[in-house]
């Protein structure tokens, strides 16, 4: 649930905070909704003060480092806070979380929900393996690109933004085998991703 919508203390306006990555303690790198008016200094409060945050450093694009401030342990205070971030392309907001998650999905980490995968099920993932196609699992967390759109005619001048994966030495050694071996090797699904290895 890491989409907050707060006020400016200092003002009263409304300030929309997306939080991207968690950087050192308290302090996240967040994407701002009217960014333009969140300064170095500026506060910003969440549900009755039970969780602020202030701005300590401003970059391009939105993008602030912002220090919250709470009392107990911050995911919890989030849970209770905070919506799941949805691609621009979903319009109704969910009233469970969970109900909006792939099968697989098991290390929090994405700023967006896992739109990809969301219609992969168990059963599927159990015909695929009865059909010999062996599954590793991976783990991608989706970052600023997916709420980015593409403004440009040629899309080599876009710029991607990079997002954080994670694969096990294990998994790395199957993957690089199937490589080696010429086996197709077949990606599905986002946050916590599957990779299907074909034989």
């Amino acid at each position: 649930p890491a989409r907050l919508i707060g006020v400016k203390e200092e003002t009263g306006g409304k300030c929309e905070v997306l939080l991207l990555k968690q950087l050192e303690g308290d302090v996240w790198e967040c994407l701002l909704g009217g960014a333009h008016s969140v300064k170095e200094g500026t506060h910003v409060s969440f549900g009755d003060g039970r969780l602020r945050c202030e701005c300590v450093k401003v970059f391009d694009e939105g993008i602030r480092h912002m220090k919250f401030i709470y009392e107990g342990i911050f995911l919890e205070v989030l849970e209770s806070l905070g919506k799941m971030p949805l691609p621009p392309y979903i319009r109704k907001q969910i009233s469970d979380n969970n109900d909006y998650q792939t099968v697989y999905a098991k290390v929090p980490g994405s700023a967006a929900a896992p739109t990809a995968g969301f219609h992969f099920t168990e059963e599927m993932f159990k015909k695929i393996e009865e059909k010999g196609i062996k599954v590793l699992e991976v783990t991608l967390n989706i970052g600023l690109g997916t709420f980015r759109p593409v403004k440009v005619q040629d899309t080599k001048d876009h710029i991607m933004h990079s997002e954080t994966y994670e694969i096990d030495e294990a998994t790395a050694n199957e993957l690089n085998k199937a490589k080696k071996e010429n086996r197709r090797i077949i990606a599905i699904g986002t946050t916590s991703v599957r990779t299907l290895e074909a034989n």
